[in-house]
């Protein structure tokens, strides 16, 4: 089955069907589908008193409403969906003629659709009356039409959008077979009068390559009032809302940008202009000096482009005078380690002088990193269309762990200075990307790859192998690109000359998220050559290019349907085991009351947009005795999941949205000594038999790692000594809160279909006060809060992605007497943030593509006294306190808090100021 969006489950169709267990299989109704919507507008929380309109829904796969424009509202949004609640969005009309444009969007083909629009003027809780249906019309594209909103309503109200295939709309109240049915909030009664304000930009404007331009906006006006906002876009993904900016551009080229002015009357204009950049003069030599250190290691080949460069060990060598050919968009570079000795893991990095400012700090400098590895390593480069010219390459190797900067020194490396140009074309490339044969085709089966020739990989838990042979070929085999990518799951490739891939050896390897990869035999051998792929994965297609010195796609591309967990819904199918003389004391009465802890909590977190259901198989007694496996843990694995495969269910690919759930006494001699609960997609095995756990684990299973945490020492993160805990996170589920039913912390949620939206955590890019409210208490009620549940931010250098969120209890804390409670009273004056993308390349398992750190804002507090001590207890920022990203793009400040504490209008105010 293709077209399967899911993240690491490996959850394809049930591969057989599940008999009949001997207890009741509880189940929970699926909530109404979530579609999901992108819109320029904020949260009204104003809105008119609830009334109780009648229920109007749509049906069919084939077309869906795609945007709505009226008056100031601008909503777009995409997927099918019977009906979607936008009353949270709110149309300001003027008495008179309001233009209004409705759009249509398809699965497939056009049809023809019909829309009827219907506004409650007199606020009656229904839309009957005479004259509230205020606009039809049909067509198969964007369909224009005009309210007149009449001089004597005022307030706010509702309005109901039908669309409906082929045949006119009937009334505001009918269920329709092919369609779709949106209400928003309007709001009446404003002034027609207001005439908008005249945008002057007083460009075009030209300049340098890191020189400052001067734009100014003084010849703008309004001829009825007053201009209050500006907001430039320099069309290079940078705004301001100066009235006259200094804008410094880091790309040579032609960018247009926008003007846009705001009246006191909240009438809108805009004007375009034009700014060039000059590459600037000469490229600059003075950069900053580097070395490595050691004799154990160093630089021995670099392979990118049309540069192919062996060298011996050095501290530091400069190749300026080899120049890469480097082309606009994706490079594959290879870069192999020499050893004096035994083969160790090394850590590399790549930066290059896009805009030639004699350094390598601006954004997007650093083109490689978390990459490692104790052979040949591939990576991609991406240039941008901007490039041109040459320039300086900085490629730095350093043992055991991450380069931090392109100026640090090393102990144990070396770096090479190159230069790259941007005038070339990718050396001898593949033809085409590389095609979905699962999709067509059964998995091969003969293990062997040939020319250019795409086979469909059979599914594996482990591993499998392919051989490819160079013997005879004309011409002669001087590479061989090898790529992979589709289907589900997780897989690595390594590829060797001669003689199998093995741990420790010289193969080249790639190793990231997902089923995309990429490994380039340099040096084949004229006989054979060997292809591992490993990990758990279903439905990959491999490649082989003689050759060819680029691959067929860019490596650790994400893959599409394996990005995130796509469903509203999951089953559990549970399987109790126990042992003679070791009852299991986790019976049926137990396991459904945990459960339905364990579907409530997944409901509140999801604000009602996710359904837990399970079913418990009849437990299984093993043969042996506990104690056979409290001696021999590693013989527990391959004993249950022979019982579940006899059950007919995969262990491995179970079916769609479905988990296999593991259940039995504690293995192992003692308490101390035993198997923890653990889990991994898409199986959970559960010893600790509690609901928070089994919550906890399931994370695991849908693919999440621990929320863990970040100790900078004197810092509060990028210390150059910073160290991740896994445990670190005592707030959150995934973190030691798996200890009792703690929140998913927001990226984490983000994580899922439909449990969070872009407009309830937006992502600041301005400065100004921002109000978070108490995501906690949302999700504890089942509802959304009044306004946004978190902001996010970017680092100064575009990579890292910051999530702050506010709580108000530690559910923990919530049976401790209020003097005794140390997390609930930091949560309620302070925001927690979690960073996205940070130290990835020491993350545990590529398994775990969702990996939050949650950063301590009191350095040096983190306990080392065992395991169960290392957290940030005091993590929170405080209310007075700051923090300022290390990569210059911000200083967040929490100023205020109010609303009413411990209920879903708790907020709290942050300052931030954008650099």
């Amino acid at each position: 089955m293709k077209n399967i969006n899911t993240r690491r489950l490996l959850l394809l169709t049930a591969l057989s069907s599940i008999g009949a267990t001997s207890h009741a299989t509880i189940t929970g109704g699926l909530p109404a589908p979530v579609k999901s919507a992108k819109t320029s507008l904020a949260v009204n929380a104003d809105l008119a008193a609830a009334a109780t309109y009648c229920t109007s829904t749509g049906g069919g796969d084939y077309e869906y409403i795609a945007r709505v424009e009226v008056a100031n509202l601008d909503n777009t949004s995409t997927g099918v969906s019977p009906y979607t609640d936008f009353t949270a969005l709110t149309a300001n009309l003027v008495p008179g003629a309001n233009a209004i444009t409705l759009t249509p969007g398809f699965v497939n083909n056009a049809y023809t659709e019909h829309f009827a629009v219907y506004i409650d003027f007199n606020q009656d809780g229904d839309f009957t009356d005479s004259g509230e249906n205020v606009m039809t019309g049909s067509g198969n594209s964007a369909v224009n039409g005009t309210i007149e909103v009449p001089a004597n309503v005022s307030g706010n109200t509702r309005m109901r959008v039908l669309m409906k295939y082929n045949q006119a709309v009937l009334n505001p109240c009918e269920n329709i077979v092919s369609g779709e049915v949106e209400d928003y909030s309007v709001s009446l009664g404003g002034s027609a009068s207001n005439q908008p304000p005249t945008a002057v930009t007083d460009g075009p404007y030209s300049g340098d390559i890191g020189a400052g331009i001067a734009m100014n906006s003084n010849g703008s006006s309004d001829s009825d009032g007053n201009i209050v906002s500006w907001l430039w876009d320099f069309g290079d993904g940078n705004s301001s809302t100066s009235a006259n900016p200094n804008h410094v551009y880091h790309s040579a080229g032609s960018y247009t940008v926008t003007l846009t002015v705001t009246d006191d009357d909240g009438a809108s204009a805009s004007a375009t202009t034009s700014v060039t950049i000059n590459d600037g003069s000469t490229n600059p030599t003075d950069y900053c000096a580097v070395s490595g250190g050691g004799s154990h290691e160093w630089i021995a080949g670099v392979r990118v482009g049309d540069l192919n460069n062996t060298s011996a060990q050095s501290d530091y060598a400069d190749y300026t005078s080899q120049v890469a050919k480097l082309a606009k968009g994706a490079n594959t570079i290879t870069l192999t380690p020499g050893f004096s000795g035994n083969a160790y893991t090394e850590h590399w990095a790549v930066w290059i002088d896009f805009n030639k400012d004699g350094d390598f700090l601006d954004a997007g400098e650093q083109v490689i990193s978390a990459l490692s590895g104790n052979g040949a390593v591939n990576g991609t480069i991406t240039v941008p269309e901007t490039a041109s010219g040459s320039t300086r390459m900085r490629i730095g190797m350093q043992y055991n762990q991450a380069l931090s900067a392109p100026c640090s020194n090393v102990a144990s490396g070396e770096f090479e200075d190159y230069t790259v140009s941007f005038d070339g074309v990718i050396i001898n490339p593949p033809t085409g990307s590389l095609p979905d044969v699962c999709a067509s085709q059964d998995p091969d089966t003969s293990g062997t790859l040939t020319d250019g020739v795409p086979v469909c990989v059979p599914a594996s838990s482990a591993k499998q192998g392919f051989s490819i042979s160079a013997y005879n070929v004309t011409p002669a085999v001087t590479s061989i690109a090898i790529t992979t990518k589709h289907g589900l799951g997780n897989l690595s490739l390594e590829g060797r000359a001669g003689s199998w891939p093995s741990p420790g050896d010289d193969s080249v390897r790639s190793k990231h998220v997902g089923n995309t990869e990429c490994v380039i035999i340099t040096n084949p051998s004229a006989s054979w050559n060997y292809v591992n792929l490993s990990g758990l994965f279903k439905g990959a297609s491999v490649v082989a290019d003689f050759n060819k010195t680029s691959c067929r796609e860019t490596v650790g591309a994400p893959d599409t349907g394996n990005g995130g967990y796509d469903y509203d819904h999951v089953n559990l199918i549970i399987f109790p085991f126990d042992f003679p003389g070791s009852p299991l004391d986790f019976t049926t009465e137990k396991i459904n009351a945990e459960m339905a802890l364990v579907k409530k909590y997944f409901e509140e977190q999801s604000y009602g947009n996710f359904t837990v259901t399970w079913e418990i198989k009849s437990k299984t007694t093993m043969a042996d005795p506990k104690s056979r496996y409290d001696n021999d843990k590693n013989a527990w694995r391959p004993a249950y999941r022979e019982k579940i495969i006899a059950a007919g269910v995969d262990p491995d690919f179970p079916g769609e949205a479905t988990l296999v759930m593991v259940t039995a006494p504690k293995i192992g001699p003692s308490d101390a000594t035993s198997i923890n609960s653990q889990a991994s997609p898409p199986l959970l095995e559960v010893y600790t038999h509690k609901g928070s756990t089994i919550a906890h684990e399931m994370g695991h299973s849908f693919g999440l790692h621990h929320a863990r945490s970040v100790e900078a020492g004197n810092s509060i993160i990028n210390s150059g000594n910073d160290t991740v805990s896994d445990y670190g996170n005592v707030f959150d589920l995934m973190g030691m809160g798996g200890h009792t039913f703690e929140e998913i912390n927001l990226m984490f949620k983000s994580y899922f279909k439909g449990w969070l939206t872009d407009s309830q955590v937006p992502l600041v890019t301005s400065s100004g006060t921002y109000r978070i409210y108490a995501f906690d208490h949302g999700s504890a009620s089942g509802t959304n809060n009044p306004g946004n549940i978190g902001i996010r931010l970017k680092s100064g250098d575009g990579k890292l992605t910051y999530w702050l969120e506010y709580r108000t209890t530690a559910h923990g804390e919530e049976d401790t007497p209020p003097a005794q409670q140390f997390r609930t009273p930091l949560l309620r004056n302070g925001v927690l943030v979690n960073v996205q993308d940070y130290m990835e390349q020491d993350d545990a398992g590529a398994w775990w593509v969702h990996i939050s750190k949650l950063l301590d804002m009191t350095p040096n507090s983190q306990s080392t006294a065992n395991w169960a001590l290392e957290d940030e207890t005091d993590a929170p920022l405080q209310i007075g306190k700051s923090f300022t990203d290390p990569w210059n793009g911000f200083r967040i400040t929490p100023v205020a808090k109010g609303g009413t504490e411990n209920t879903a209008q708790a907020w709290i105010e942050v300052e931030v100021e954008q650099f």
